[in-house]
């Protein structure tokens, strides 16, 4: 399935860090589906207070085709070239899922998945979530607002109608074209003008900086390149959807989680090799169809690294940090086969004691999310198979319980 790339850090490297800047006053704006700010609200204000168009709803999933590159190089001033280690290219899939809606709010989670060789089976490799305004998410635009918007063309902002097609349809849509002054910035969003959802997204980045080493002068060039393309719109059918939050789950509200990354491999002589983890999840404000949350992860690997990230948890999430009462009634079973990623999702255990969701590729990747009879998630297990160039079986099991 295309290029491999290792743990597709291309992709969680653009969403994360990558900015763009236009020139336009300073003004928050909501995250495209590469997690760079959308710059159209700064020049289509009344997005920030439209409704959302009528198909955004809990449960919605978007997924794109996800091709990702980055590198660079080092050039003294005699034009010699020296390219860096820090170089690479993938494909994966994007999905965007649509986890609740309150009010003229909209949460919404992105996971990240790319290919695992030999097999080309798909593995989750990054995942987080914002909370939106009805009028501009991740993969949407109110319609009615950028119907109103006509053909023009400056330096930095271009809008264009045109047509377009992906996967065998044929849409009317609007393209906008935005670019840094001098810093070698272009970031392109194509928008269904009847639907407002989000068909293309493309990313450019290029940085040259100038810097001294010892008599001579260098130009350090490094640059990303990214796009997503729609692959496929479906509603996910999450069976306790029609619940309601935990009465637990208040604002501000901590949890913290403790547990480790273990390696093993078939044969091997004496125990696993072991790497601890820890992890915080500090509630925002609790709404009644979702919760922000602020996720601090500390991996004590051979070395420690620590991270933060803000995601979600809704009433249309699966895998999420609270489960509603409701879902005790439900029994067991596959509920969700995901034709993209080939994801199943099933409720593995259901008892007095708890409930345990399983999402696996089928072959060699399952997370496991226990929660107690309270619907709180009391455990998570990620597990990963991989047979080695010399036929081995390897195991990688990350396990992280509530403390």
């Amino acid at each position: 399935m295309g290029v491999h790339l290792v743990k597709f850090r291309g992709l969680v490297f653009i969403a994360i860090f990558v900015s763009i800047a236009v020139s336009a006053p300073s003004l928050a704006s909501p995250l495209l589906v590469s997690g760079v700010e959308n710059p159209l609200p700064i020049f289509i204000p009344e997005l920030l207070t439209a409704p959302a168009p009528s198909w955004v709803t809990e449960g919605v999933r978007f997924s794109y085709n996800t091709m990702v590159s980055y590198g660079g190089a080092e050039v003294n001033q005699y034009g010699f070239a020296l390219s860096s280690d820090n170089a690479g290219t993938g494909a994966g899939i994007t999905q965007l899922t649509v986890v609740g809606i309150s009010g003229d709010t909209i949460a919404v989670t992105t996971d990240s998945y790319a290919p695992k060789p030999p097999y080309d089976t798909m593995h989750l490799v990054h995942s987080h979530g914002s909370v939106y305004p009805a009028g501009c998410g991740p993969f949407w635009v109110n319609p009615d607002v950028i119907a109103a918007v006509a053909d023009r063309s400056t330096q930095t902002f271009v809008v264009t109608h045109l047509p377009y097609s992906t996967g065998g349809t044929a849409y009317e849509a609007i393209k906008f074209d935005f670019s840094s002054d001098g810093a070698g910035g272009i970031l392109t969003i194509i928008y269904d003008l009847k639907t407002g959802m989000l068909l293309y997204h493309k990313l450019d980045i290029k940085n040259n900086a100038w810097f001294q080493d010892g008599g001579e002068q260098y130009q350090r060039q490094s640059g990303s390149y990214s796009v997503f393309a729609l692959r496929n719109i479906r509603t996910i059918q999450v069976p306790w959807m029609g619940g309601r939050i935990p009465t637990w789950v208040t604002d501000g509200l901590r949890l913290s989680y403790s547990g480790a990354k273990v390696f093993s491999v078939d044969g091997q002589i004496g125990p696993p090799a072991q790497y601890p983890r820890s992890s915080s999840y500090i509630f925002g404000s609790v709404t009644n169809r979702y919760v922000p949350l602020v996720v601090s992860t500390v991996s004590q690997d051979m070395v420690t690294s620590q991270s933060s990230t803000t995601t979600v948890s809704g009433m249309a999430h699966i895998g999420g940090i609270f489960i509603p009462p409701e879902a005790f009634g439900l029994g067991t079973g596959t509920f969700d086969q995901d034709p993209d990623t080939g994801i199943i999702t099933s409720i593995t255990r259901n008892d007095n004691e708890g409930i345990i969701v399983t999402k696996t590729n089928g072959y060699d990747y399952t997370t496991e999310f226990w929660y107690n009879s309270f619907g709180k998630l009391i455990q998570m297990v990620i597990t990963i198979m991989t047979t080695t160039s010399s036929g081995f079986r390897s195991m990688e099991q990350t396990t992280m319980s509530l403390i």
